[in-house]
């Protein structure tokens, strides 16, 4: 069975993810199931992806 688009989009928010650290095993569960019915040779990267802004000391101000 194909993946719906809502699992699709799952499958590639999970695989980034595990790009950046190892998945929960709940998570790592959830993707080898939708992996498994995915049709592709590879995933695809996430239409929506939220990468958190990295803090700068520059953005800190000065203590007087």
């Amino acid at each position: 069975m194909a993946l719906t688009p809502e699992e699709d989009e799952e499958l590639r928010r999970l695989a980034a993810l595990a790009e950046f650290g190892a998945l929960t095993p709940a998570l790592a569960e959830e993707y080898a199931e939708l992996r498994a019915r995915d049709r592709r040779t590879t995933v695809r990267e996430p239409r929506k992806l939220a990468i958190p802004v990295q803090a700068t000391t520059d953005s800190v101000p000065a203590r007087v």
